[in-house]
């Protein structure tokens, strides 16, 4: 429905997790905000579970739960930025039409899940539905990042 408000990171004081973004143009072409190697570095590192203390355990869960918060905020930043985007061609105008469709779904899903199932989830599996979110936002950019390039490519003609 889009009014939903990013749910609250678990630091106890009420506040949405602080995501303070670079450069807001009007491009869509950034992907490094969202790279789930190095966000999936600093939840999982790749230590053996049995071996993991339950203070590293609780604190993997935290931080995972933080970047399910990123991730959300990210989207919805995404959101805006197609919002304001230069749509000049019949394929710019469908590919951002069906781009933002697919992200108002995948945010509604991302706060679903962190609100409804994340508590109740396996780290594990919080993980991979994680990294399986960053995955589906990667492939819209990417449309977005054709798209550009095939407009570029007809200007030049």
């Amino acid at each position: 429905d889009g009014a939903q408000d990013a749910p609250d990171d678990e630091s106890g004081d009420g506040k949405d997790a602080d995501l303070s973004s670079g450069a807001e143009d009007s491009s869509v072409e950034d992907e490094d905000s969202m790279n789930s190697g190095d966000i999936s570095k600093s939840v999982d590192n790749g230590e053996d579970p049995a071996n993991i203390s339950e203070n590293d355990k609780t604190n993997n869960v935290i931080i995972l739960r933080k970047t399910f918060i990123l991730l959300y905020q990210e989207i919805n930043r995404f959101l805006s930025r197609i919002a304001d985007a230069n749509k000049t061609t019949l394929l710019s105008v469908l590919t951002y039409a069906q781009v933002k469709e697919n992200l108002i779904q995948m945010k509604d899903y991302v706060y679903n899940y962190i609100v409804s199932y994340y508590d109740k989830t396996e780290y594990d599996i919080n993980l991979f539905n994680y990294n399986y979110f960053v995955e589906i936002l990667k492939t819209n950019l990417e449309m977005i990042r054709v798209m550009q390039k095939s407009n570029d490519s007809e200007k030049e003609k």
